[in-house]
């Protein structure tokens, strides 16, 4: 059913919102909700004279309109019905409307009209709002509905708690909320202030997730909800805009889309009010606990923007925060989530994002207090190392490389102003983008000298390096190594690391290489094996689908090749841990290990990391390795069955997120490309990215990777051969 422009005129009259604020404000509207005062109140006082109401059942939310003199019932409202604009708003208050809206029925008057004045109070434009209990006289009717929404095209939707959503459960808001994603109506989300700050403080205690959360339970069924009345027609009409909309999973994400953003509003408003209190800080003193809370909420406001098509606000209010941050972390709370290192390093992902790198590397020495880079994501040449190695070889002797950063990286980098060792390379071809990550232990030895005694077999990471690249290839083959491409003078205020982790280098170094190279001093003593952070960084090269390949100096590799057997390789790997892998320093292997249980699990991290030290191990040996395909189907579903039959509550989806992309990329690397259990994988893989995008959304990092890697893996074609072969994720 359609109207003509002049019926849409007659229907879709709002009022202002200072007579909405009065009508709300009359006696019997105090401590009541809407359904009762139209029921009570409202309706009865609303019919033509000679109507009168009669209860269905004695039901007074299911009435009918009652002719007295002909006893004719009526289901919808008899001519001559007056709407409540017009019994009880001033004319002067009431004009066309210009936002529809849509809220819940149980909710208090009071509460609604709060929650509208707050959201379009600031408004530059005159505001008239439309209600159907205010605007026409009596029934909803879903055409009526469309058809205001496609005149004003500006939604408000209303709801008593952030955090359980009336749209989630009421057939009308879901109707009224996907005609606003139909005509591409701007969404806005309302609450009252008490409930804004409830998630404004939400968000500043535990991040976008907790936004994200709510926003991934949204699922567009319209078999799940209710509603008192007209309920078939609803489901219907629901069904009809879902499949107009491309079905589900398209509409469910243009939701997401814009409830992200919607959220984010909401917040920017509460965050400005709290700004505005904020006064002038003496950031040299110190700040105060609510001081610091208001920076802490600006920090993960803009996290959340970054995550929706505002990221120009993202970008903004990163750079206000800053602007209001101490440099000094004895004047910061401890636990404080914005710091000028982290939330530096939020505003550098960002901009890295865009493909902003200069400005990326703009704030990055910004944030060092000295105009000094942290972190260099360009790699160095195997040449340079070797010839670095050859000049200084008199003070590298069996030096350790935690010895070689200390006695020889540091005193040479501060004569050039206490830069990283890859910024004093004066050669251009020296630098590029790098081929591999290097991974290894700093008690590991750096050089061996060329002089030393037959004896000292087992060399140094620079003969493993140099060894392993042709002559031909070393001026040309690149790799990221910390020591080098890390300032190994700038510390973090807040914690005494380098400056450089805040800036999560092993992901964003790892990411821009072909592969991660474990350098082994002795392969019967694999050092590296031992140590958290180098199992973390085989963690992150397997999620990003690179390749772990083992290097060692020459004479090592030889015996290796020589005297190992599977039984050492068995030894070996049976010694990986990382519930037992140590750390330099006692904070960083408690950090880490709590984030592996959080988000992959250390048991599964371990079963990974001692899969892929097998493989590399066989391989670099030239042995041939089978595998146990029973073995490991079971071990894997094992794994997904557990996550997935995990309690479903806050920070459940993230983990099941990490856990399944971790056993995809192992069923990907485990099993040869033909093999069902492959397939298998890349279908699990892209059910991750699938996941990964409703909830984080297509601009999170996250998705970004699962992204490429589905991209490189053809994982749209596997996951529909799969479904042919009734393959389930094994």
């Amino acid at each position: 059913m359609g109207f003509s422009a002049r019926e849409v005129e007659g229907i879709s009259r709002g009022v202002s919102l200072p007579g909405l604020h009065a009508l709300a404000s009359r006696p019997e509207c105090q401590g009541r909700s809407v359904l009762d005062l139209w029921h009570d109140m409202w309706l009865p006082k609303l019919l033509p004279e000679g109507w009168t109401l009669r209860y269905v059942n004695g039901h007074k939310k299911k009435s009918k309109a009652v002719n007295e003199e002909t006893g004719v019932a009526n289901d919808y409202a008899p001519e001559g019905t007056l709407s409540v604009l017009e019994l009880f708003v001033n004319p002067a208050m009431i004009g066309p409307a210009t936002h529809f809206v849509s809220f819940p029925a149980l909710m208090l008057l009071t509460e609604i009209v709060e929650a509208v004045e707050s959201t379009l109070s600031a408004s530059e434009q005159p505001v008239f709002i439309w209600m159907d209990v205010l605007s026409i006289g009596w029934n909803d009717n879903v055409h009526i509905q469309q058809a205001v929404i496609n005149e004003t095209r500006q939604v408000v939707q209303v709801c008593s708690k952030w955090d359980d959503p009336e749209r989630l459960k009421r057939a009308w808001m879901m109707f009224e909320l996907f005609s606003a994603i139909r005509v591409d109506a701007e969404l806005h989300y309302a609450m009252t202030l008490a409930e804004q700050r409830r998630l404004a403080d939400d968000l500043r205690i535990n991040g976008p997730n907790v936004v994200l959360d709510i926003v991934y339970r949204f699922e567009a069924d319209p078999c799940r909800t209710h509603s008192m009345f007209q309920l078939e027609l609803l489901k219907t009409e629901l069904h009809s805009i879902v499949e107009q909309q491309g079905g589900r999973a398209e509409i469910e994400h243009q939701l997401a889309e814009r409830t992200r953003s919607a959220y984010a509003k909401i917040i920017a408003r509460e965050f400005d009010r709290r700004w505005a209190e904020l006064g002038d800080m003496d950031l040299d003193g110190g700040i105060t606990k609510s001081e610091s809370d208001v920076l802490d909420l600006g920090h993960q406001l803009a996290r959340l923007w970054a995550l929706t098509q505002n990221v120009d606000l993202a970008e903004k209010l990163f750079g206000q925060v800053l602007q209001r941050l101490p440099s000094a972390a004895t004047t910061v709370r401890a636990g404080a989530h914005a710091r000028r290192d982290r939330t530096t390093a939020e505003l550098v992902q960002l901009l890295k994002q865009q493909g902003r790198i200069e400005d990326a590397h703009t704030a990055e020495r910004d944030v060092s207090g000295c105009g000094k880079l942290p972190v260099s994501w360009e790699g160095i040449s195997v040449s340079y190392l070797e010839g670095f190695a050859e000049e200084n070889a008199a003070e590298l002797r069996f030096l350790s490389t935690d010895a070689f950063v200390e006695r020889v990286v540091k005193p040479e980098t501060r004569k050039h102003g206490a830069v990283a060792l890859i910024e004093t390379a004066a050669c251009n071809e020296a630098r590029g983008k790098p081929t591999f990550f290097v991974s290894h232990a700093w008690r590991q030895t750096f050089y061996v000298p060329k002089d030393a005694p037959a004896a000292a077999w087992r060399g140094g990471l620079v003969q493993a390096l140099v060894g392993s690249t042709s002559k031909e290839a070393r001026g040309s083959t690149h790799f990221w190594y910390d020591v080098f491409c890390v300032n190994q003078h700038l510390r973090s205020p807040y914690d005494g690391g380098l400056l450089a982790f805040a800036f999560d280098p092993l992901r964003n170094a790892i990411i821009e290489c072909d592969h991660l190279k474990l350098f082994m001093e002795t392969w019967d003593d694999p050092a590296p094996l031992s140590r958290v952070w180098c199992l973390v960084e085989i963690h992150a090269a397997f999620l990003l689908g690179k390749e772990v390949k083992i290097v060692m100096p020459p004479r090592a590799m030889d015996t290796f090749r020589k005297q190992g057997t599977k039984d050492d390789i068995e030894r070996i790997v049976s010694r990986i841990d990382i519930k037992h892998a140590s750390a330099t320093f006692q904070s960083d292997r408690h950090k880490v290990l709590n984030f592996v249980e959080d988000t992959i699990g250390c048991d599964n991290l371990t079963l990974f990391c001692q899969e892929i030290i097998r493989a590399a191990l066989y391989g670099l040996a030239g042995m041939a390795k089978s595998t146990d395909r029973s073995k490991w189907t079971s071990l894997l579903k094992g794994i997904v069955d557990t996550v997935e039959n995990q309690p479903c509550s806050p920070g459940t989806v993230p983990k099941e997120i990490e856990v399944k992309r971790g056993v995809a990329m192992m069923q990907c690397r485990i099993f040869p490309p033909d093999a069902i259990e492959h397939i298998a994988g890349k279908e699990l893989l892209n059910e991750v990215a699938h996941k990964a995008l409703r909830f984080y959304g297509p601009r999170s990092q996250l998705y970004l990777d699962l992204k490429r890697q589905t991209d490189e893996l053809g994982c749209e074609s596997a996951a529909k051969g799969a479904k042919r072969r009734k393959v389930t994720p094994s």
